[in-house]
């Protein structure tokens, strides 16, 4: 794991999260206020945020967001789930042991 506080420009004073969690290759990521639970996985070019109606996502345990995805909004992520690469969640949810990948979502077994 790495300590957070080598990366901690990437993560604004807003966001609420854990001690663990991977930032596997986070150059032009943007992770703002959000509710988020250990064991968060980043790649590189992810945007976690809210939406317009000042709404943010909550990330439960295990959650995996690969190269230049996006999560905006009000949207629940179930645990142990990821997102694709160049996936865009605008104010949806994906439930736990699942992954969308290119807007497709399916139950991990």
């Amino acid at each position: 794991m790495i300590d957070k506080n080598i990366f901690e420009e990437l993560i604004s004073l807003f966001a609420k999260h854990n001690d663990i969690f991977h930032l596997e290759h986070p150059i032009g990521s943007a992770i703002r206020q959000a509710n988020i639970k250990n064991y968060l996985v980043v790649f590189q070019g992810v945007s976690i945020g809210g939406n317009l109606k000042i709404e943010y996502p909550t990330l439960e345990e295990g959650v995996v967001f690969f190269s230049n995805s996006t999560l905006i909004g009000s949207s629940q992520i179930g645990n142990n789930s990821a997102i694709g690469a160049v996936v865009q969640l605008y104010n949806k949810n994906l439930s736990e042991n699942s992954a969308d990948s290119l807007g497709i979502q399916k139950v991990l077994q």
